[in-house]
C-alpha cells in the first residue's frame, strides 16, 4: 500500500523548515501531490450507474491551518470534472467486500502495477458548485459523480455503507505562507481524482491516512507518490473521455429515440406501432396522407393509445432497446421488409452476465461485431475475446488475447 500525505503533512512540514513559497515553474513545473480525506455519499441507482455525491473541501481557512480563497476555488474547481474515481476491492475477513487505498504493486525490475482500478467518474457534464453549510457557516465544494454497476462491487459497497471516507488529490501549482495569520495559502491547483478509502485485511479497522510521526521530505509530495503517473493518468483520461461519451449518451437517450422517429415516414411509424410488416398489409397505401394511412391502420388493425410511443402492440410487448433494433430496407421494387438486430448495448450486457458465470468482473471497454476489449478485474490488464450471436443468443468465444494499444484507447 502506498503513503499519501495530506495537507496537515504539507502544514507541518512547512511550518517546521520555513517552506514559505513554491511554485511549480521553479521546480520543472512539477506539483506538490497532496491527498485531502473528504467522503462520498451513495444516491439514486439508474442505467447501470449509482449516483454519488462529494462534499468536497470548503473555502476559507480549514481545521488544518490550510487555505483556499473563494475566488481560486471558482477558479480551478472545473478541474474535478471528468476526473476517475478508482478503488481497490478486496474480501476481507468479515466475509464481506470492502475497498482498502492506494494499492499498487512494484515487481523485481521496479516496474509499478496498480491494483486500484476505476470504478465511476466525476460527472463531466455536472458543474462542480458552492454551497453554504447554515450549521457551519462555511461554502462547501460540492461535485456529483457515477459509480459503474456492472462491473465490479464498487456501488455494491457503496449502497452498504451509505457514505466511504475517500482521499482526493490535489496537485498544488502555487502556494504560499501567511505568517501573520499562521496559515498555508494554496493559490493555484488542479484536482486530480478520488480514490475511495475503507478498511483493513479485518473489515474493521479503517484506513488511516499518511504515516503518524514519520519524518516527512518535500519528496514525499512529488510525482512518485501521486495515484496518478502521468503515463497512467493518461490512459485513465482516455479511458474516462469513451465512459463520459456513454454517460452523456445515457442522458440524451430519449431525445435520441425522438429523433429516430421524426426521420421516419408515417407509415414506417405506423408499422412500428403495430408491430406489423409489409407483408401483414393488405390495403393500399399510396397516394395516402398522414391522417388517411392513421385511419386505415385503426381500421385493419384497430385503434391503438400510445402513450409513450413504445411500440407495444396485439401480437405482444416491445421492450425497447432490450429487444435490438429494427431494421427497415425497401428494395428496388419498392418493398419494404422489417428485420430485428441485436444492438452492441445488448450484447455488452450478455457478455457481463457470461463473464460473471466464469467469475469474471470485467470492465468492457469496446464491442465489436465479433469481438470486445475489456480490462481484467484481477490484474488489470487489456483483452480482446470473440463472441458469436445466433438469434437473441450470446455466446463467449475461446479466444483470449491480451492487447497492448488499440486505436482511441491506448
Amino acid at each position: 500500500m502506498r503513503t499519501f500525505y495530506t495537507i496537515d503533512d504539507l502544514y507541518k512540514f512547512c511550518k517546521e523548515n520555513n517552506f514559505s513559497k513554491f511554485s511549480s515553474k521553479e521546480h520543472g513545473n512539477q506539483p506538490l501531490v497532496l491527498q485531502s480525506i473528504e467522503s462520498f455519499e451513495a444516491d439514486n441507482s439508474h442505467d447501470g450507474l449509482l449516483d454519488v455525491k462529494l462534499k468536497a473541501c470548503h473555502v476559507g481557512v480549514n481545521r488544518n491551518q490550510s487555505s483556499i480563497s473563494e475566488d481560486t476555488m471558482q477558479k480551478h474547481m472545473s478541474s474535478f470534472k471528468g476526473r476517475p474515481i478508482l478503488g481497490s476491492i478486496f474480501k476481507a475477513d468479515t466475509g464481506e467486500y470492502e475497498f482498502h487505498s492506494h494499492d499498487m504493486e512494484i515487481d523485481e525490475e521496479g516496474n509499478v502495477e496498480y491494483i486500484e482500478q476505476p470504478v465511476g467518474v466525476i460527472s463531466q457534464v455536472k458543474e462542480p458548485y458552492l454551497e453554504y453549510d447554515k450549521e457551519n457557516d462555511k461554502k462547501y465544494l460540492m461535485v456529483e459523480g457515477h459509480i459503474f454497476e456492472d462491473y465490479s462491487k464498487a456501488a455494491e459497497i457503496l449502497q452498504r455503507h451509505k457514505t466511504c471516507k475517500c482521499s482526493v488529490e490535489i496537485a498544488v501549482d502555487e502556494m504560499s505562507w501567511n505568517a501573520d495569520e499562521n496559515y498555508l495559502s494554496i493559490d493555484a491547483f488542479t484536482f486530480r481524482g478520488v480514490t475511495v478509502l475503507g478498511y483493513e485485511q479485518d473489515g474493521k479497522t479503517p484506513i488511516e491516512e499518511g504515516m503518524k510521526g514519520s519524518k516527512i521530505t518535500i519528496e514525499d509530495f512529488s510525482e512518485k507518490n501521486s495515484m496518478f503517473t502521468q503515463d497512467y493518468q493518461n490512459k485513465l483520461l482516455d479511458a474516462l473521455e469513451k465512459l463520459n461519451t456513454t454517460l452523456s449518451a445515457f442522458q440524451n437517450k430519449d431525445f435520441e429515440q425522438k429523433g429516430v422517429k421524426e426521420e421516419m415516414n408515417k407509415l414506417e411509424t405506423l408499422m412500428e406501432e403495430y408491430s406489423v410488416t409489409m407483408e401483414d398489409i393488405d390495403f393500399e397505401v399510396e397516394g395516402l396522407n398522414d391522417d388517411e394511412l392513421t385511419a386505415a391502420f385503426e381500421e385493419h388493425f384497430g385503434k391503438k393509445d400510445f402513450d409513450d410511443g413504445d411500440g407495444a402492440g396485439d401480437n405482444g410487448s416491445d421492450d425497447g432497446d432490450s429487444k435490438g433494433k429494427k431494421k427497415y430496407s425497401i428494395d428496388e421494387n419498392g418493398d419494404m421488409t422489417l428485420t430485428w438486430q441485436i444492438s452492441h448495448e445488448d450484447i455488452r450486457n450478455s457478455l457481463y452476465n457470461l463473464m460473471a458465470a466464469e467469475g469474471e468482473y470485467p470492465w468492457i471497454v469496446n464491442t465489436y461485431d465479433n469481438s470486445f476489449i475489456y480490462q481484467s478485474w484481477e490484474n488489470g490488464r487489456f483483452y480482446k475475446r470473440g463472441y458469436s450471436v445466433d438469434g437473441d443468443n450470446v455466446a463467449l468465444g475461446d479466444d483470449i488475447v491480451e492487447v497492448f494499444s488499440w486505436q482511441g484507447f491506448i
